[in-house]
């Protein structure tokens, strides 16, 4: 295998891959809050067609990428309405937002199919290539999401017990107040009477 080779299979992994980190951040984030949606794909694609007609209409690429994140939060709006207001089951909830993107954004990109859409700004490598920006802003946001919380936390939240039943530590938190505990470990310290008092009766 050629470097040639190996530096352009690396490059296409690398703006292929940029799409699914920002959406897999976003579903990271929402995991933390006890949300798991399932219609990331429907999601992606509502944003890919309304990015690629906003740009196509307005000839600048900025306005696409706005127009695509709105058209992914109204999307994600719904979601949550359903979820969190109605008390709808978030996995039949999520596969039927991922259906429904399938066929909005089919319905929206058809009369723009063969268009020429502006694209970002790019930004050469060394030996890469060149990217646009959106693939160099991945990289502090990587960084942003990963500083000072390893990975077990990430997937643990931000509960204790969870931690520790991976048999890993949890994070130190100086100062932390006996109002802050959860409530077993108030509790019981709370019914757990003094060390010298449990000596007196004996």
């Amino acid at each position: 295998m050629s470097a040639s080779f190996a530096a352009a299979v690396l490059s296409s992994s690398v703006v292929s891959g940029t799409s699914l980190f920002y959406a897999a951040s976003g579903e990271l984030v929402g995991e933390r809050a006890g949300i798991v949606n399932l219609g990331l794909e429907g999601l992606m694609l509502i944003g890919a067609a309304e990015g690629v007609a906003a740009a196509s209409l307005s000839g600048n690429p900025y306005v696409g990428v706005v127009a695509a994140g709105l058209a992914c939060l109204l999307a994600n709006l719904i979601f949550g309405f359903l979820v969190i207001e109605r008390r709808a089951n978030q996995l039949a909830t999520g596969l039927s937002l991922m259906f429904f993107g399938f066929g909005a954004s089919t319905l929206i990109g058809r009369p723009f199919v063969g268009a020429l859409v502006p694209g970002l700004p790019r930004i050469a490598a060394a030996g890469l290539g060149s990217f646009d920006v959106l693939v160099w802003l991945a990289v502090p946001t990587a960084l942003l999401l990963c500083r000072n919380c390893p990975r077990v936390w990430k997937a643990c939240g931000s509960r204790s017990r969870a931690v520790i039943s991976r048999a890993r530590a949890p994070p130190r938190r100086s100062g932390r107040s006996n109002a802050s505990r959860p409530r077993s470990e108030s509790r019981g310290a709370s019914n757990c009477p003094p060390r010298d008092s449990r000596e007196r009766r004996r």
